[in-house]
C-alpha cells in the first residue's frame, strides 16, 4: 500500500510549525527532521478503553509526541484537525478479559517505543513481544489508519503461519484483530487485507484435506459467531468469486 499524506496530516505537521520533508514515510525522514518533529514539546497523553465483565474500563498508559503521532497516523491528524488542543487519547481496544489487559499495555508501549525508535538511527519494526500483543498492536494500528506500517508484521505473521500453524483461537483472535469495526459482534474484515487472503486460502486447502467428520467439527467452529467473516470469505473462494 503507497504512503500518502492526508490534508489532516499536512494541516497538523504544518502547524508544527517547522518545515517537513514530503516523504510521507517518516522512516525515511532525515534524522534531524525525524529528532525534531519526536522530541517536541507537544504530548498527548494515551488512554486504553476496554469492554470487560465489569463494564468499560479506562486506563492512562503513555505520553507520546502529538505532532509525531499525526506523522504517522491518518486517524489521529483528523482528530487533531477538529481538536487542536486535543491532549488525551483513548485507544478502544475492544473485548478484554482480565489476563489481557497487559497484552494491550504492552501493544501500546510498543507503538510508543516504536515512535521514540524512528527519532535515532535505529528504526525498528512495529512490532510487539507477544502473540496477544502483537495481535492488538495489529488491532491499534489499523485504528490509527497506519496499515501500510503494518505490512513488517502481516508477513511475519504468515511466515510464522507457515511455520507453525495458527490454532483456532489464534485464527479467531487475529480476524478481530483485523476488523475495521471496533465493537462488531463478528470480525468486519476489509477484503484487501493480505493476512485475511492467506488465512482463508490455507483454511480452504486444511479443510479439503480434512476426512468427512473432521470437516464437521471445522463447519461447527466456523459456524460460530466470532469467525462468520473468515467463513464468508472461504465460501467466495470455493464458489470461485
Amino acid at each position: 500500500m503507497t504512503l500518502e499524506f492526508t490534508d489532516a496530516q499536512k494541516h497538523a505537521l504544518t502547524c508544527f510549525g517547522k518545515p517537513y520533508p514530503t516523504d510521507p514515510d517518516v522512516r525515511n525522514w532525515p534524522i534531524k527532521d525525524r529528532n525534531e518533529l519526536f522530541f517536541s514539546y507537544d504530548l498527548i497523553t494515551i488512554f486504553m478503553a476496554a469492554n470487560t465483565a465489569f463494564g468499560i474500563v479506562f486506563g492512562e498508559v503513555c505520553v507520546v509526541s502529538k505532532y509525531a503521532l499525526a506523522a504517522v497516523s491518518q486517524t489521529f491528524a483528523e482528530h487533531l484537525l477538529q481538536n487542536p488542543n486535543l491532549d488525551t487519547f483513548t485507544f478502544d481496544v475492544g473485548r478484554m478479559d482480565n489476563l489481557l489487559q497487559q497484552e494491550h499495555e504492552k501493544a501500546i508501549n510498543a507503538l510508543n517505543t516504536w515512535l521514540i525508535n524512528l527519532s535515532t538511527p535505529n528504526i525498528t519494526d512495529l512490532q510487539a513481544p507477544t502473540f496477544y500483543s502483537e495481535v492488538s498492536l495489529r488491532h491499534i494500528a489499523r485504528q490509527l489508519g497506519m496499515r501500510s506500517y503494518l505490512t513488517d508484521r502481516t508477513d511475519t505473521f504468515i511466515r510464522d503461519a507457515q511455520t507453525h500453524p495458527l490454532q483456532p483461537w489464534q485464527i479467531t483472535e487475529l480476524l478481530y484483530a483485523s476488523s475495521i469495526e471496533v465493537n462488531a459482534p463478528y470480525p468486519i474484515i476489509m477484503e484487501d487485507d493480505p493476512l485475511l487472503g492467506y488465512i482463508v486460502q490455507k483454511m480452504s486447502e486444511r479443510k479439503n484435506s480434512l476426512r468427512d467428520h473432521e470437516k464437521e467439527k471445522m463447519n461447527k467452529w466456523l459456524e460460530q459467531e466470532e469467525n462468520k467473516a473468515l467463513a464468508s470469505a472461504m465460501r467466495r473462494l470455493e464458489e470461485g468469486r
